[in-house]
């Protein structure tokens, strides 16, 4: 029996052609092949690699014995923002950028010696900022998620460091983006003081709290892969439209400079 083996829908299937006349079998031997041309051609955003020369490093906040914040489901925020930050990072290396990640696995940077709380969560900290002293990269991407006394409170925002306008212009994008895919917040962006790694980095820096372990039903949402694609999108549509933007604010940080705003902090 004859057989011809083509895609429908993405999956294989197999089609008796016995009766196929010689006009139909060609038909289909040529949408075979525009089939398999298409599946070879990349996307149509790894096509255009926007980002291509970008280096981006993603910080996915805790991890280890810094669990972050915790909610009553039993959610840790370190987990949570490592299943999101890996995402973002697929999203970002198919768009052309190199990507660094500050950890790969539910650990931290700091050393074992470092046994006092206080100290190891400085020493984690500073393991960070001397990733992106190594990696130079053109942004900062800091993963987070809030939490609040009270359970009702819930929804994504994203912080900057006051006196960053290259952070400040990054956090508006993605606080846009925020809102037109998650529908889940009004807030604005917010300009902290008290955040240590944006402290230290100069050039498009910024803290996405992606929503609240507090809040049970944000909670959950958090919880499953469907809302932290949703994220990740969210996220990866703002540094697209950041480094589209022609009328952004430059510095030396963008252009390879960010290991002379940290060095100085670090010696």
């Amino acid at each position: 029996m004859d057989r011809l083996t083509r895609f429908r829908k993405g999956l294989l299937s197999t089609v008796d052609t016995r009766y196929l006349k010689s006009w139909t079998r060609i038909a289909c031997s040529a949408a075979a092949l525009i089939v398999l041309f298409v599946i070879a051609s990349p996307t149509a955003s790894a096509q255009s690699l926007g980002l291509s020369g970008k280096k981006i490093v993603l910080d996915a906040g805790h991890g280890g014995s810094d669990t972050g914040a915790r909610g009553d489901t039993g959610i840790h925020e370190k987990d949570i923002t490592l299943s999101v930050t890996k995402k973002l990072a697929v999203l970002l290396q198919e768009g052309g950028a190199q990507v660094r990640l500050t950890r790969h696995l539910d650990d931290d940077l700091a050393t074992e010696r470092d046994a006092k709380n206080r100290r190891r969560q400085r020493a984690d900290l500073l393991g960070r900022l001397r990733i992106v002293q190594a990696f130079e990269p053109h942004m900062f991407i800091s993963v987070h998620c809030n939490a609040s006394t009270s359970s009702s409170w819930r929804g994504a925002q994203t912080l900057y460091m006051p006196g960053n306008e290259e952070g400040k212009v990054l956090a508006k994008k993605m606080q846009s983006a925020f809102q037109e895919q998650l529908a889940n917040t009004s807030r604005s962006p917010a300009a902290v003081k008290s955040l240590f790694l944006l402290k230290h980095i100069d050039g498009p820096a910024v803290l996405a709290e992606i929503g609240f372990v507090s809040n049970p039903q944000e909670a959950q949402l958090l919880k499953t892969e469907a809302y932290q694609d949703k994220v990740a999108l969210a996220m990866y549509t703002a540094v697209i439209r950041y480094f589209d933007d022609e009328d952004k604010p430059q510095s030396a940080q963008t252009q390879g400079g960010w290991h002379r705003a940290v060095q100085k902090f670090l010696r």
